[in-house]
């Protein structure tokens, strides 16, 4: 994990109501696996406070499934097959990004989609710390279950922009554009498709698992989440 973010995770602190939730959360999972010894052995191989905090959110998701939904995002740590840490992950991050879609247009036989995504609590980590962002993996699905890959698909960013580093995947890079509420930041792009891999279908759903944030001196992350969204073209 970067210095960057152990810094700012840091800075959170547990809501009590969730700190509460979370022990309950334990005990209940604790009394169905009795005699297993897995919570304390889970704890052993993540260690420190943050493990131990994102475990507690687990297993009271487990136990109430509809509390899952209204947390927010959490850090976790990539880890190899030996168990080292190699790289961060964010996840759950449906709800603090919201992606919208305009009305699609024609260009050169292709379908232009224009698409922008939102960061809803633009103040937190690790939203603040991004300088750029790129699509991570995605894909189109037309009504009968006919799939567009994100390789099929070009994006183009709404405006071109230098960077002082380099951007691995910034074929798939959108532009910030400037957002009025200092809470929240706005990258737009459009999504271009050849006419052929639509087939004949009229109604398509885009689906997002995640996004990749760039920042200079620090490794991609990448946010994920599930986002769906629908468009015909008709």
């Amino acid at each position: 994990m970067s210095n960057r973010i152990k810094q700012e995770l840091e800075k959170i602190e547990i809501p009590k109501e969730l700190h509460e939730r979370s022990e309950l959360g334990i005990k209940a999972a604790s009394s169905e696996m009795k005699g297993r010894g897995i919570i304390n052995k889970a704890i052993k191989v993540l260690g420190g406070v943050a493990a131990v905090a994102v475990l507690s959110i687990s297993l009271t998701a487990a136990v109430n499934p509809g509390f899952a939904s209204s947390l927010q995002g959490f850090f976790k740590d990539i880890t190899n097959w030996k168990g080292a840490v190699i790289g961060t992950e964010y996840y759950q991050a449906t709800d603090e990004i919201s992606v919208t879609v305009s009305d699609l247009n024609m260009k050169n036989n292709h379908f232009v989609l224009p698409i922008t995504v939102t960061f809803e609590q633009a103040d937190k980590t690790p939203f603040i710390m991004a300088e750029a962002l790129t699509f991570g993996e995605f894909k189109v699905i037309s009504h009968s279950g006919v799939e567009v890959t994100a390789e099929q698909i070009q994006v183009e960013p709404q405006a071109s922009k230098e960077f002082s580093f380099d951007i691995e995947d910034s074929h798939k890079l959108l532009t910030e554009v400037e957002n009025k509420n200092p809470t929240k930041r706005e990258f737009k792009a459009s999504l271009v498709i050849d006419k052929e891999f639509l087939g004949f279908d009229d109604t398509f759903t885009i689906v997002i698992n995640s996004f990749f944030e760039h920042s200079k001196g620090d490794a991609r992350l990448e946010i994920k989440g599930n986002w769906k969204l629908g468009f015909s073209t008709k």
